[in-house]
């Protein structure tokens, strides 16, 4: 009866862990990058724009997207600030 109850345990144990889909890699769930970007300068500073995409990386449908983060990279124009 104990032998029983342990492998019944372990049976229900095993079958509950984990997700029941492939796993996939943290690249796979990403949006694919915008597309038609267009940038205007202005006197005040840059307007961004760009269509948003509607597929992930994978080609799966993208849902749940919340909002943008928009990241810039390299120097300034005016040069690197001075530190004294």
């Amino acid at each position: 009866m104990k032998r029983s109850a342990i492998i019944l345990f372990l049976v229900v144990l095993l079958g509950a862990c984990g997700k029941k889909t492939e796993p996939k890699p943290p690249h796979a769930v990403r949006p694919k990058p915008p597309s038609k970007v267009n940038v205007k300068l202005h006197f005040w500073g840059a307007e961004i724009s760009f269509k948003i995409p509607k597929r992930k990386v994978d080609g799966n449908p993208l849902d749940g997207l919340k909002g943008f983060r928009i990241l810039r990279h390299g120097e300034s124009l005016t040069g690197p600030k001075k530190i004294y």
